[in-house]
């Protein structure tokens, strides 16, 4: 997977997704995402995992795709409904969000 595309109502609207402020009803590319080799989701979020390990999300509270600050060496993610896990290669298993 090299590019990252998401539907959904209001997807644009708050998050700017793909660097504009217009909802659409088709696929659109997230801006700013490339080698991504993961992606998931949480109600609110979205997250995607770069092929270097870097974790990036975006969603509600988040203005478009931003990198999970402190977060390298990650080799698999997942959302939960109100939050984000990630597992780094050394074993270790990271997690933010509510509840």
């Amino acid at each position: 997977m090299t590019a990252v595309s998401a539907p959904g109502d209001g997807i644009n609207a708050d998050n700017w997704v793909d660097g504009t402020k217009t909802n659409s009803d088709s696929p659109v590319t997230v801006t700013g995402l490339n080698s991504v080799i993961a992606i998931a989701a949480g109600v609110y979020s979205s997250i995607a995992l770069k092929k270097d390990g870097e974790v990036w999300q975006w969603g509600d509270d988040i203005t478009g795709p931003a990198r999970v600050a402190g977060l390298t060496g990650v080799t698999a993610i997942a959302g939960g409904k109100w939050h984000t896990m990630a597992l780094k290669s050394d074993g270790t298993v990271w997690a933010w969000g509510n509840e």
